[in-house]
């Protein structure tokens, strides 16, 4: 069935499946939960728009390999490439020594033609030689990481939080006024424990939704 579609009653769902109302609000409750469905309090319950799930904030694929991987679309309009000084929160967390330069992307990612990101990355310009005159529209920086400089991006730490976009993001992203997106704060290290990627990011999940996995944990209790 189609997104908003709407679902039998439950007495015709009862007749179709030969089960008890009590199981069939059940099942109801069960979708739900999945966010599969949609009750709504005297109209019934309708097919949800279901979210395409994104895995990249728990790995270290990123956005642009995993949409491309999935078969869309992917496509960057590039906003900001220079090399320039670094402000004092990437000169911390890239830990970079005094006079040290980063290299400064910022781009817009698209997904079939839908704006959906909008991110600043810092890289230290020591690791990345001439990435300033790189051409970065529809590129994708990890695939540039590792096939021109011999970088991998093996750990990665993340922050997320629900913020509402500035009218500058907003009108990038082309969301409403009060709509709220996930930002991501995340730092990237290389094999040896060097830290190379330094990202703040805000993705619209308008149309999609974040998907994490977190692995089991021994002896321990919250």
């Amino acid at each position: 069935m189609p997104p908003n579609a709407p679902l039998p009653s439950e007495i015709d769902l009862c007749a179709l499946f030969a089960v008890s109302r009590p199981v069939v609000r059940a099942a109801l409750e069960a979708l739900a939960a999945d966010a599969m469905v949609v009750k709504a309090t005297r109209r019934g319950a309708f097919v949800a728009h279901r979210k395409e799930e994104l895995d990249f904030a728990a790995s270290n694929i990123g956005l642009f390999g995993e949409m491309i991987a999935k078969g869309h679309h992917v496509t960057t309009r590039l906003i900001r490439l220079a090399r320039r000084a670094p402000s004092e929160r990437e000169m911390i967390m890239l830990r970079l020594p005094p006079g040290a330069d980063v290299v400064h992307l910022e781009r817009l990612y698209l997904v079939d033609g839908q704006p959906m990101s909008t991110g600043v990355i810092a890289l230290p310009a020591s690791k990345v030689p001439g990435m300033e005159e790189t051409d970065f529209v529809d590129r994708s920086l990890y695939a540039t990481l590792r096939d021109r400089y011999g970088l991998a991006v093996v750990k990665s730490e993340r922050w997320l939080e629900a913020v509402i976009p500035t009218p500058q993001q907003r009108a990038l992203l082309q969301l409403g006024e009060h709509t709220p997106v996930i930002a991501i704060e995340s730092l990237g290290w290389l094999a040896d424990g060097t830290p190379i990627e330094y990202y703040n990011a805000l993705y619209s999940t308008r149309d999609r939704r974040l998907h994490l996995v977190v692995g089991s944990t021994t002896g321990g209790s919250l």
